[in-house]
């Protein structure tokens, strides 16, 4: 019983949240995302070239 009240309050307080606040919270969520995916991308590049030179 206590945790389908908890689930229900849960999701009563993301609806109750402004429309502004979820789409930020989203926006940050694919900044951090796309962020990772650069960093990973540089690494792979350097670690190419890297290896290109040596060879």
């Amino acid at each position: 019983m206590d945790g389908m009240q908890a689930r229900r309050k849960e999701r009563r307080s993301t609806e109750s949240k402004c429309c502004f606040c979820m789409l930020y919270a989203s926006k940050l969520a694919i900044i951090s995302k796309s962020r990772q995916l650069y960093k990973r991308r540089n690494t792979n590049s350097q670690t190419e070239t890297h290896t290109e030179r040596r060879n």
